[in-house]
């Protein structure tokens, strides 16, 4: 009774204090509560009962009752640990619905609960698994009084084997000289339900009843609930998630469960009959019926696998018993289970065989299914008759049986198989029925079925080629990251594992860098909690390099900028390992750069303010007293500051983002960093990637995500993926925050996720071939190089676009096949294909990179540096040439900086070069391409010579951190002037002083233009 009063004492003390909180105030937060205190009180009432029956038995053989002081010590105990672990995971789930209320404006418990289906799936699902044997008996115990009793199989095993002389039997030394024999087993018999078998009319029966009120019974039960809880906690959110998706597409199209359990049913009448023919749509058109299927198969496997527990357990017992005791109905009982669990699997298998993908020999497969289901079935019941015992079986009566068998199960899957084998029938008994519908329905499932084929002409530049020479991409992400780093100039940030993204802003690329916040330590270090939690709150400082140039760039002059950078929520660092910290504590200043410009403080809401009690419970249990008494007032915190956790707290399961977020900014100067979120859902059907089966997702991008650095708002923008299916449906409904427009700032700034575009390939790689002579000679495509973001010509105009290079698939020459490209910006969303015609010729990557390495005076210039590093090998489009552009990087005291440009033709495997002298020149190093393009006798544009007047200069302007010139030049003999643009990263220092020293308006000179009348030199 006192370990009653104490569990009851602990939970009532719990809810007393967890009701305070807002989270537990919400209908799904008392679920989640009641859901706990019940695990609670299971643990304890196990510890309670099982305690006791140990205890009582120290007593009786001490003679003494002040163990029973341990007992009540350690019960007491339980309940202290039980009351904190309980507040603190309280208060825990309060931080996260507090916080993502108010900075996302979204529930956080409503959707990880989904809307409490979670919640109520586990209870049902742990109340399944508690009722698995529900039968109840009244019957008279061994002190002749009447008893409830239920029944237990694990228990009952449990006590069989405790009570036999299992020890003597299998005793694990025997003399040599002992030559006494090894004694039977003695079961314990009896007539009565205390016994673990028992005999009546000279027959033996396992007993598996316990009376409900035995201990044994009551600590069993808790454990029992405990698992049943835990494996259900484990299920349920798959099992909800399921089912409201398939509930959601029910409503939106009006269908219902009956209607499509029916046609599934009906699907697999029609391959009982031998239909194998479908449409080429059959897995899309069908997949919400599989999906539904799949749900109820899935349930209906855990009822199997429950039984098929239950039936192994008492197979065991009753084998073990009828073998040793010659008990001739246990052993028929032990029989009769192993063939009914035989039967279940071949049941689950038949069941799920509507969504299996059918050629001309499945059916037969399928009836074979059926041939061992019907055999083992009717072996397990014909088991359960003791007439079974009395059949006489002449051994020619036992051959022929076996050989109806093996010809029953033999006969179909080899006819089976010499269909298959038939050549001729190929196309219509595999390619048609198997191969086009599953490569329909992968495409469809990939979201690969929108890729555009195109050619060549796709990427053929109409303009000048000085328009992608001028944006040919000369540093690496590495290369930059070792260029910027001299430039961190603190030691409480760092670019050391900070990410550097590539963005592409004024029509130009740059890299970037949010500098990561860290912690220099050392051992004489005295509070680390205070530097790591009040003073070193944010990061200050985005480095940025010109991609093109390597010229180093103010982050102002790329984003509107008014303010130093204020960056309290980031990737890595102190971010992550320090997620949470404090704000605005009176005598505690955060951490500034010497010419920071912005408030003294973080001055937006906090995620969270500790207050009151929970104040005081926070801070002492980290020893910190001064703030758990008040001393510093509420204290306002800012909580899951890595921003991929942060994010991730707030997806549904099976969804995605991208690991590779990139910072954007919006008019107003605000920084945000951009995921893409995507959702990956399992296919529920065997039509994905047949026959190998290794890509067996739908993929569906869903949305783009902004995470305010500062503040930690969180922003999504639903993305139109053009599908309108049950799963794209079903995760719209639940983000309906998220359904709004993309703001045109942040159209010109997004670009196609990297990791989704090369899943995508992986796919779409294979499932571009619909020929299927081409299949069979396994003519597809295989990635090469990592995909990049390079400028690149589009339908005429340059864009900004993801390629990936893609070979022929196993080519041992590794020549060039084509090359994906995603387009971004407005145009993100579509991808193409441009193919190469087959036959044609085009060096590959790799051996791009070797024709460089043994050109003889390239070879010559690395065997005198051999500590230069290649860079990427980018694939451009110059004069109607595909051209290979490979930079190599040398070191200048603390810098990396680019020494060579080559270039390959991929058609001709002609290589140029262009070495650079002064790599701290960025208009030299802009320049190196165009360089090394002429020197394999390209031309680069049409040129046009000049003479004449100054007539006007306008400038210089700011354009993307470089500067340009508007100038107007009146031709000799002319009349009216020529207007030019002028940029300041193609012109040497010399032209650039004689561009702003000639006087106008009648100031002589001669320059070179191409035919955009964009300045290429002053003469």
């Amino acid at each position: 009774m006192p370990g009653i009063v104490a569990i009851l004492v602990t939970s009532g003390i719990e809810i007393g204090l967890l009701t305070q909180l807002g989270v537990f105030k919400t209908v799904i937060g008392l679920w989640v509560l009641v859901s706990q205190q019940l695990v609670t009180i299971a643990i304890l009432l196990m510890l309670v009962v099982v305690g006791s029956f140990i205890f009582a038995g120290f007593e009786s053989r001490r003679g003494s009752w002040d163990i029973w002081i341990l007992y009540y010590g350690l019960i007491g105990l339980a309940c202290f640990l039980a009351i904190v672990a309980g507040l603190n995971n309280g208060l825990n789930y309060d931080v996260k619905y507090s916080t993502y209320a108010s900075k996302a404006a979204i529930d956080f418990l409503s959707l990880q609960y989904l809307n409490g289906a979670v919640v109520s799936t586990t209870f049902l699902l742990a109340a399944l698994f508690m009722l698995s044997d529900p039968r109840i008996s009244y019957a008279i115990g061994p002190d002749g009084k009447r008893h409830l009793y239920m029944h237990s199989k694990v228990l009952g095993l449990i006590r069989l084997l405790r009570r036999a002389n299992l020890g003597d039997v299998f005793r694990s030394r025997r003399r040599l000289y002992d030559s006494t024999p090894r004694p039977s087993v003695d079961w314990d018999a009896g007539e009565g339900l205390d016994h673990a078998v028992v005999s009546k009319n000279g027959t033996l029966k396992w007993n598996d009843r316990f009376p409900i009120s035995s201990p044994s019974f009551l600590a069993w039960t808790s454990i029992k609930f405990l698992l049943a809880l835990g494996i259900a906690s484990l299920i349920a959110s798959d099992v909800a998630l399921r089912l409201n998706v398939i509930q959601n597409y029910i409503r939106v199209t009006n269908s219902s469960w009956i209607a499509e359990i029916q046609k599934y049913f009906a699907i697999l009448g029609v391959r009982l009959g031998g239909n194998y023919q479908t449409s080429p749509l059959f897995g899309v058109d069908n997949a919400f019926t599989f999906e539904v299927f799949a749900l109820i198969l899935s349930l209906v496997g855990l009822a199997f696998t429950i039984i098929g527990i239950r039936l192994g357990i008492s197979l065991l017992a009753n084998a073990t018993v009828g073998l040793s005791a010659r008990a001739f109905g246990m052993s028929r009982r032990a029989l009769s289970n192993f063939f009914a669990i035989i039967a279940l699997a071949f049941l689950y298998s038949v069941l799920g065989a509507g969504s299996w993908v059918y050629d001309v020999g499945s059916s037969f497969i399928l009836w074979t299914l059926i041939l061992l289901l019907a055999g083992s079935t009717f072996v397990a019941l014909f088991t359960r008759s003791p007439r079974v015992f009395h059949i006489k079986l002449t051994r020619l009566k036992a051959v022929g049986i076996l050989v109806i068998v093996i010809l029953s199960v033999v006969t179909l899957p080899a006819y089976a198989s010499f269909l298959r084998a038939q050549s001729g029938q190929y196309v219509n008994y595999q390619w048609n029925p198997a191969y086009v519908p599953t490569i329909q329905y992968t495409r469809w499932a990939y979201g690969v079925d929108n890729v555009t084929p195109a050619g060549v002409s796709l990427i053929n530049s109409t303009g000048p080629q000085t328009n992608v020479l001028g944006h040919v991409r000369i540093f690496t992400q590495e290369a930059a990251r070792l260029n910027m780093k001299p430039l961190v100039g603190v030691n409480w940030m760092s670019l050391d594992t900070a990410p550097v993204d590539i963005i592409y802003r004024n029509g130009t690329e740059y890299w970037v860098s949010i500098l990561q916040l860290v912690q220099p330590t050392y051992g004489g270090d005295t509070d680390v909690w205070r530097t790591q939690h009040l003073l070193l709150t944010h990061s200050e400082k985005i480095l940025a390099v010109n991609a093109a140039t390597t010229e180093r760039v103010d982050a102002a002059k790329i984003w509107p900028l008014t303010q130093t950078p204020q960056v309290y929520y980031g990737e890595g660092g102190l971010w992550q390992s320090v997620d949470e910290v404090y704000l605005n504590i009176p005598g505690f200043t955060e951490t500034h750069l010497a010419n920071y410009s912005g408030p003294p403080s973080y001055s937006g809401s906090p995620d969270y303010t500790f207050d009151g009690f929970w104040r005081y419970w926070k801070f002492f249990w980290q020893g910190r007293l001064d703030f758990a008494s008040g001393n510093y007032g509420p204290i306002k915190a800012l909580e899951f500051r890595d921003l991929n956790n942060r994010l991730s707290n707030l997806l549904l399961p099976n969804m995605q983002m991208d690991p590779d977020p990139y910072p954007v900014v919006d008019p107003q100067g605000n920084i945000y960093l951009l995921h893409w979120v995507w959702i990956d859902w399992p296919s529920p059907s065997g039509f994905a990637d047949y026959p190998e089966h290794n890509n067996t997702s739908i993929l569906r991008l869903f949305s783009t995500v902004l995470t305010d650095v500062k503040t930690g708002e969180i922003r999504g923008y639903l993305y139109d993926n053009g599908k309108s299916d049950y799963v794209t449906s079903f995760y719209r409904s639940m983000y309906p925050k998220w359904n709004q427009p993309i703001p045109s700032w942040l159209g010109d700034q997004l670009r196609y996720p990297e990791t989704f575009f090369n899943i995508q390939q992986s796919v779409y790689n294979f499932y571009f071939q619909t020929d299927p002579n081409q299949w069979q000679r396994n003519v597809f495509l295989q990635s090469t190089e990592d995909t990049r973001f390079i400028i690149t010509p589009l339908n005429g105009n340059l864009a900004w676009s993801a390629v990936r290079l893609v070979e022929i698939y196993k080519s041992p020459s590794q020549n060039l096949a084509g090359l994906y490209v995603a387009p971004a910006g407005t145009q993100t969303g579509h991808v193409y294909l441009i193919r190469f015609p087959e036959g044609k010729t085009l060096l590959g990557p790799t051996t791009a990179e070797s024709a460089v390495s043994t050109d003889p005076t390239v070879k010559g210039r690395l065997t005198l540096h051999p500590e230069w590093t290649i860079g990427n090998i980018l694939l451009y489009l110059i004069d109607g040439r595909l051209i290979y552009v490979i930079p190599y990087y040398g070191t200048v005291g603390n810098l990396t900086v680019p020494v060579m440009v080559a270039v390959v033709n991929a058609e001709t495997k002609q290589v140029g070069v262009d070495f650079i002298d002064n790599p701290n020149l960025s208009s030299e190093v802009a320049g190196a391409t165009t360089k090394a393009i002429n020197s394999m006798g390209i031309a680069t544009g049409t040129q046009l010579t000049i003479n004449g007047t100054l007539t006007y200069r306008y400038g210089p302007f700011d354009k993307g951190g470089n500067a340009q010139w508007i100038i107007g030049i009146t031709p000799t003999g002319g009349t009216q002037p020529i207007q030019i643009l002028a940029r300041y990263e193609t012109l040497t220092p010399s032209e650039v002083y004689t561009l702003i020293t000639t006087p106008t308006p009648n100031g002589s000179i001669s320059v070179v233009v191409d035919n955009n009348f964009t300045l290429l030199k002053i003469q």
